[in-house]
């Protein structure tokens, strides 16, 4: 990739860059240019053509894929939403593996979109507009480790969709899917857990009427793969009916061992899957 955010490897682009170091006069300049622009697509598609693809709202697409893998302090690493209780299944981290859906309640925030698989060499943090449509949307992943990514298991995918700029360190949540949730079907929450070996509790909560937890599970230790970002699955079950908001607390065993303390908590805005 150049600095010029052209990608060399790309036909058109690179024609682009050619012409552009080459020395012509201004006016032929202009009608390359303009001629290149036309040729490029107006759009990533998802796979199944159901949706437009939302873009990252800047570009450079911000990835990286290193073995020298960055210590994270975050608890909650994915928030998602599964068919059933097993984990997703395919290969592939690309343009329409990853959805998103409005949230119920109407925020107009940007959302920041962060993914990482299982074993931390992978990780990305982008910006992408809030989407105005009812249903999973799919998100373009302009990633420049196609190949590396090409034979990553989904179910070794966490992402945790954000409200706000990834600059804030805002807690509002959006559940990410990875495949379309078939109508008529009941989503389950999932969140994706770094518990650093200490058993881990998830619980979700009315933030309105308060009162003691709808749901609370034990999050379950995960024995496969390299387990760096993040090592446990809890099962939150479906969504409950009529709210709009929960409230998500990752729960730890205390330092003196007499109960347990909240070591993370968010909101999370519950998607508008109907029009």
């Amino acid at each position: 990739m150049l600095r010029s955010g052209l990608d060399m490897a790309n036909p058109v682009q690179r024609t682009l860059h050619l012409w552009m170091t080459r020395p012509h006069n201004a006016d032929m300049r202009r009608f390359v240019v303009f001629a290149v622009l036309l040729s490029l697509p107006a759009g990533a598609q998802s796979p199944d053509g159901s949706f437009p693809a939302l873009e990252p709202m800047a570009l450079p697409f911000r990835e990286r894929f290193t073995d020298r893998v960055p210590v994270s302090g975050r608890f909650l690493v994915g928030l998602m939403v599964m068919n059933g209780a097993a984990p997703p299944s395919g290969e592939g981290l690309a343009t329409g593996r990853l959805r998103v859906s409005r949230p119920s309640d109407g925020p107009t925030e940007p959302l920041c979109i962060r993914a990482t698989i299982q074993d931390g060499r992978y990780t990305a943090e982008n910006a992408y507009a809030p989407p105005t449509a009812a249903g999973w949307v799919p998100l373009a992943w302009p990633t420049a480790y196609a190949a590396a990514l090409s034979t990553v298991p989904m179910r070794e995918v966490a992402a945790l969709a954000t409200l706000g700029p990834c600059s804030s360190h805002n807690l509002a949540i959006v559940p990410v899917t990875t495949s379309p949730v078939a109508e008529g079907t009941m989503p389950n929450l999932v969140a994706l857990a770094n518990t650093r070996g200490a058993a881990t509790w998830a619980a979700l909560r009315d933030p309105v009427a308060g009162g003691p937890a709808i749901r609370r599970v034990r999050c379950i230790r995960l024995e496969e793969g390299n387990r760096v970002a993040f090592d446990a699955r809890c099962l939150l079950g479906p969504f409950p009916a009529g709210l709009a908001r929960l409230e998500l607390r990752l729960e730890q065993q205390s330092r003196d061992g007499t109960g347990t303390e909240v070591v993370e908590q968010a909101t999370l805005h519950l998607p508008a899957l109907t029009p």
